[in-house]
């Protein structure tokens, strides 16, 4: 039972669905259609020419008008079953298209975090079209060659059961040689698409950092990295290409001889008087098509072996566990509760050996500013992709509003927080649609008030089409102020009760930075703002300030009370002070 579950080809026809039945019905007809063809042809051949040589007209009309009855049925037929046999995998393909995208929406951050974008994206695009591959061409002429072989082998033992009998034995010794080899070629498709998979992500890299490539002088390591890639792939290529040019080989020579074999046999029953001409050349041709078909053979199990593996890149991604609610059914005391954000002895590590929280008590009221200051690498950030549930499997208990947020699901968690992360993402569109992702059903007015208070709407106005501005890939063309900005204006818009700033206004100019100041006194009230800060001067005013080192909220206070505390914040503060006045 277990072999089945993690049978490939079953995950294959599985991902069919509703269509599966049609699906079979198509390709195993289609298949089948053609491969009759074969089958009678053989018996049209014997008939004509004994009757040719036994000058019997009538004998001669019969046949042609059989074969023309049997060539309009198999036309007909070839239709059909390529309609229900295309259509299906047109639909089936663009369902599991849909399907992986709605999949990849609902995966955790984890998953992204310990996998390239170019590899999932190798799977998205690559990986799919070899998995229709496999559903049409490479299954379909796997199936013919199976059905004509086995029909072929039926016709010659109706025709001369002793010319059959060798025919079975000498099958018997392909199926051997192609089971022997077919394991390797599999495990050599796998690791080409692993290797193709690994080379999109390589030139993911190159897109994404071709700026940097231009001006550090590491042109010669990325050339170097994709020759040593590329040789690596093309090495196992060359490999399975050997391995099914080896079962070409030995399936050539098998059929030669078998060839050899049953023609000099035929011959001797044709000298003897035992078989009839006619007999020969229809046994001729069906070895001409069973051997072809033998010869054939290997290439198409080693090619349905290369698109089964790159379907099954497919499969892996639609198997990858999906975000869990893991709802808790926990007594709501919201009304009640004083506090907005708690966390309480949490701890949490990223691979379960090196704890980034630790034991975290950490707790802010109902519309305070509260900011985090600290280290790189304390746990900042982590803090708020926990808030979000971006990741789970921390220890101790984390509240929202009085609540335990396992008790909320994930839409209704993400709905109470806004966040403007530190790695702003802007998406193809206007300026205005970016900002709309906020709030789809936004006025214009409230878009324009939000730019405002992000301070951001007069630069979009000194643009050549205001809000209508297109946006390249992610807004290259703008800075990275000018991202933050609308960034912000796109939380705000939210009107959520937690706005959480994750460094965001880290690239903004001085005079950018005040303006964000202004806006942010105005935007706390009726809400709770979490800062994670990157120039203090931005969290100078807030109500509450965290210093988190080493996993641990270890001082606590206003501005005014850390500095007069002389702690690590004070040391924190004076270094940011000297460097700016450096500058």
């Amino acid at each position: 039972m277990h072999n089945l579950k993690n049978n490939k080809f079953l995950k294959l026809i599985k991902l069919v669905e509703k269509n599966k039945s049609i699906y079979l019905v198509g390709i195993i007809g289609h298949s089948t259609v053609e491969a009759s063809i074969v089958m009678i042809l053989p018996f049209l051949i014997m008939n004509m020419i004994n009757a040719a040589i036994a000058r019997d007209v009538e004998t001669i009309k019969k046949w042609l008008i059989f074969i023309s009855i049997v060539a309009i049925a198999v036309s007909v037929l070839f239709v059909v079953f390529g309609t229900m046999l295309y259509r299906t995998i047109n639909i089936n393909t663009a369902q599991i298209r849909l399907r992986i995208f709605k999949h990849i929406e609902k995966l955790p951050i984890q998953y992204f975090d310990e996998n390239h974008s170019g590899n999932i994206l190798s799977r998205v695009s690559n990986d799919l079209s070899i998995m229709e591959s496999a559903y049409t061409s490479a299954l379909r002429n796997l199936i013919y060659s199976v059905v004509s072989g086995i029909g072929s082998v039926i016709a010659m033992f109706i025709l001369n059961w002793k010319i059959g009998l060798i025919l079975i034995l000498i099958g018997l010794l392909f199926y051997v040689i192609n089971l022997k080899l077919a394991d390797k070629i599999t495990i050599l498709s796998s690791k080409v698409q692993l290797g193709m998979g690994s080379l999109t992500e390589l030139i993911g890299n190159i897109l994404s950092g071709s700026n940097e490539i231009k001006m550090f002088p590491i042109q010669d390591i990325i050339s170097n990295n994709i020759k040593e890639k590329n040789e690596h792939i093309y090495s196992l290529i060359i490999s399975r290409t050997e391995c099914s040019s080896l079962v070409d080989s030995c399936n050539f020579l098998v059929s030669w001889i078998n060839f050899c074999a049953i023609f000099a046999v035929g011959a001797f029953l044709v000298v003897n008087g035992e078989v009839k001409l006619g007999l020969l050349a229809a046994i001729m041709e069906l070895l001409g098509t069973v051997s072809s078909n033998f010869k054939k053979f290997g290439g198409l199990v080693g090619r349905f072996q290369y698109c089964l593996a790159g379907a099954m890149r497919v499969v892996e991604l639609l198997e990858e566990p999906i975000e869990m609610e893991d709802l808790k059914n926990i007594k709501d005391i919201s009304s009640k509760e004083k506090y907005a954000i708690q966390f309480k002895d949490v701890k949490f590590s990223y691979d379960n050996k090196n704890n980034i929280l630790n034991k975290l008590n950490m707790s802010i009221k109902k519309g305070q500013f509260a900011a985090l200051v600290g280290s790189s690498g304390g746990g900042k950030s982590t803090i708020t992709k926990l808030l979000l549930r971006f990741y789970n499997g921390y220890k101790g208990e984390i509240y929202i509003n009085g609540k335990e947020i396992q008790g909320y699901s994930l839409k209704e968690l993400r709905k109470m927080i806004a966040l403007v992360p530190q790695e702003i993402n802007l998406f193809h569109g206007t300026i205005e649609e970016n900002i709309r992702y906020g709030l789809l059903e936004a006025t214009s007015e409230e878009i324009i008030e939000a730019c405002k208070e992000a301070n951001c709407h007069q630069f979009i106005m000194e643009l050549p089409e205001g809000y209508d501005t297109k946006l390249n890939e992610n807004g290259s063309k703008l800075s990275g102020g000018q991202k933050q900005r609308l960034a912000i204006a796109r939380a705000l818009l939210m009107n959520r009760p937690i706005l959480i700033l994750d460094e965001a206004t880290s690239a903004l100019d001085s005079e950018s930075e005040q303006q964000i100041k202004k806006a942010l006194n105005r935007i706390r009230q009726g809400r709770t703002v979490l800062a994670i800060a990157h120039r203090f001067s931005t969290i100078k005013d807030a109500d509450v300030i965290f210093v988190v080192d080493k996993g641990r909220a270890v001082e606590k206070g206003t501005n005014s009370e850390l500095i007069e505390k002389a702690g690590i914040y004070k040391r924190l503060n004076e270094f940011q002070y000297k460097m700016e006045a450096r500058v």
